[in-house]
């Protein structure tokens, strides 16, 4: 098992390991809003609501999200353990928002995603005892979205 767990961890970029537990935690809870989520490990909550949440505010925009019922503490509590610089100035550029001008908020969080995904890279790495229970299933989705940027990118080239 200690060998198993270190061939992955060592084996695996960051990007592919949160890709893969992203889709992990899609396929076991699911995007809908109407539910009130019961994920009973605090760190792959903070992980759901940094991620899956998030892009849905990006996706979205601020308007959105601010009506939406994903606009709960949980929300500003999952990026305040990634990143709280992040979230202040996401804070700031909420409390400045005004209807019908760009959405500072949405842009700020765009803009600035790739650094708070280094955040939640390096958690991960350091939080890996987490994961111990679901690296099986794990591996597979990592393989899966190898196989599928593999064919993208066969396809985009065969021209």
């Amino acid at each position: 098992m200690e060998q198993d767990r270190l061939e992955f961890w060592s084996k695996y970029t960051d990007r592919q390991i949160l890709e893969a537990i992203q889709k992990y935690l899609y396929k076991q809870y699911g995007f809908k809003q109407e539910a009130s989520l019961q994920i009973e490990n605090d760190f792959m909550k903070h992980l759901y609501f940094a991620t899956h949440v998030l892009e849905f505010l990006i996706d979205e925009g601020w308007e959105e999200f601010e009506k939406s019922a994903w606009n709960t503490p949980d929300f500003y509590t999952a990026i305040g353990f990634f990143n709280g610089r992040f979230l202040d100035s996401m804070k700031q550029r909420m409390a400045q928002y005004e209807p019908g001008i760009d959405d500072s908020v949405q842009e700020y969080a765009i803009e600035t995603q790739s650094r708070l995904q280094e955040h939640i890279s390096e958690a991960i790495r350091l939080h890996r005892a987490h994961f111990d229970s679901i690296l099986g299933q794990l591996q597979p989705l990592i393989e899966e979205n190898i196989k599928r940027r593999d064919a993208i990118y066969r396809e985009k080239w065969k021209a």
